[in-house]
């Protein structure tokens, strides 16, 4: 038979539409054909996909997991900036003992603290400044009081001048819960102290000369000033006072001592007024960006939220930095 056979496949082999000759050799080279056909097309795209493909993955981009989730790091796991006030101011009573033996068997048998009322006035004080120097006044706050009376009366118990007691190594912070304030209530303190070289006298200053002494020097000042305080009191008890702010930007966050607010602070007092304004406002920056960053949630659902908050992480380490490094040339 010289017909040049045109095959078509049916019911499992090869036909000859011409002559109807029927053939199952060709099928399975057909098939055997087909099937490489097929695993040469799928193993073309596995290397296009390799090859191609990567360049396109960024590898600083966070992969989501199973959900679809991509993790962020928690607030508290990013560098933070202690914002502590400088020393606390001590004032020595130039008064002789021998001039006043009534007094100091007083102050020996009963230290005084302050009234409520009294703080009340010295907030008032203070507002006065506030005002005066462009920034919103701040209301009296009991709960405030009460930690500033603590305070003022730990020092005076643990016989200690510091914003860290050195035995127990509590600090406002530590029980500012005590007294009815929330997780997201900072308190920053100035403190201060009258009396006979390093002993207090017990009895306690006009609340007025105590302000007056910490605006006298740009730790104390600041504090007193900070923009974001919403409330405070100031309390003493036995020639020993503090003031506490209240505040929701974390000033005050934590335990520190008197030589870290002068290490904080003592380089800016040879600043320009210039200079200092510089590096308040970039105090300022970072405690705007907080809140964004105390809301981040753990996890981003898309890469573009990622994007975002992975943005404010980097600007949040850049001014950490820049206000670590501060200096005034």
């Amino acid at each position: 038979m010289n017909c040049k056979h045109n095959y078509w496949y049916s019911q499992g082999a090869f036909r000859c539409k011409k002559c109807g000759h029927v053939t199952y050799k060709s099928y399975q080279k057909r098939n055997n054909k087909l099937n490489g056909a097929i695993i040469g097309i799928v193993s073309s795209a596995i290397v296009i996909l390799f090859f191609v493909g990567l360049p396109y993955i960024n590898p600083n981009i966070q992969i989501p997991n199973q959900s679809g989730q991509i993790q962020l790091p928690k607030f508290s796991e990013l560098p933070q900036i202690k914002l502590p006030v400088s020393i606390p101011i001590s004032v020595t009573n130039l008064t002789t003992i021998a001039n006043k033996p009534q007094q100091l068997l007083q102050e020996i048998t009963s230290p005084q603290q302050t009234r409520i009322s009294d703080s009340q006035k010295a907030v008032d004080y203070i507002n006065q400044l506030r005002t005066g120097n462009g920034e919103k006044p701040i209301t009296f706050d009991q709960r405030v009081f009460n930690v500033a009376l603590a305070r003022a009366k730990d020092n005076y118990d643990y016989g200690y001048f510091d914003h860290t007691n050195p035995k127990t190594g509590t600090c406002a912070y530590t029980i500012k819960s005590q007294f009815g304030l929330t997780s997201n209530e900072d308190v920053a303190e100035n403190l201060y102290m009258e009396g006979y070289g390093s002993t207090p006298t017990l009895t306690n200053p006009q609340l007025n000369t105590v302000v007056d002494s910490w605006m006298s020097d740009f730790g104390h000042k600041h504090n007193i000033l900070f923009p974001d305080h919403v409330s405070g009191a100031v309390a003493c008890y036995g020639g020993i006072c503090a003031f506490e702010g209240l505040n929701y930007q974390g000033f005050g966050h934590g335990c520190y001592t008197a030589s870290q607010g002068e290490a904080q602070y003592g380089k800016l007092d040879n600043c320009s007024p210039e200079q200092v304004n510089q590096y308040l406002a970039l105090e300022q920056k970072l405690d705007a960006m907080k809140p964004q960053l105390q809301n981040m949630p753990s996890v981003a659902t898309t890469q573009a939220q990622y994007d975002y908050y992975n943005g404010l992480v980097t600007q949040y380490n850049s001014l950490v930095n820049r206000i670590g490094n501060f200096t005034c040339s």
